[in-house]
């Protein structure tokens, strides 16, 4: 069972978890002129706020070198 100071979700990135602190996502599918679903559901980009050390820049290596 959760206790309160357990995070709701973890992010696994280069075997280190990460506590998501916010999380924003999103869907997106288009109508026709009569508003009936056109398209399938696309995702839309996802956005992390992570807890994460200051002294650890593999993250900030990884946006940077890919």
């Amino acid at each position: 069972m959760a206790t309160s100071n357990d995070p709701l979700a973890t992010w696994t990135f280069q075997g280190r978890a990460y506590a998501p602190l916010q999380a924003r996502y999103g869907f997106a599918q288009q109508v026709d002129a009569l508003g009936r679903p056109s398209t399938t559901v696309r995702p839309l980009r996802v956005e992390l706020v992570l807890d994460a050390a200051d002294e650890d820049a593999r993250l900030v290596a990884y946006m940077f070198d890919s």
